[in-house]
């Protein structure tokens, strides 16, 4: 049976894990992550060296969402802090992921 969902696609860029000891209190909304597989294609994009999110962590979340794991190296947390500017990788793995559609 098919499945039809309105959202294309999703690009997930560094996705917390709530339980590291460094996860920032003030964030919200990360406590309880759905483990459900998308009904559509997604990538995860992963930093080796995230310190709120593991590599492990990372993968787990991607394995349980049907989600393609893309490990960048080490980028920290990838945010709008980190200085990687206008980031051309990750309008690749956004184009990557329209042509999956």
């Amino acid at each position: 049976m098919a499945h039809h969902s309105p959202i294309k696609g999703a690009l997930i860029v560094a996705p917390p894990d709530p339980k590291e000891p460094t996860f920032p209190t003030i964030a919200e909304g990360f406590e309880h992550t759905p483990l459900q597989p998308f009904l559509f294609p997604s990538i995860i994009v992963a930093s080796s060296n995230d310190p709120y999110a593991s590599l492990a962590y990372s993968k787990h979340i991607a394995d349980a969402w049907g989600s393609s794991l893309v490990n960048v190296g080490e980028k920290g947390h990838i945010n709008t802090a980190s200085n990687l500017g206008l980031w051309e990788e990750g309008l690749t793995f956004l184009e990557q992921l329209r042509r999956t559609e």
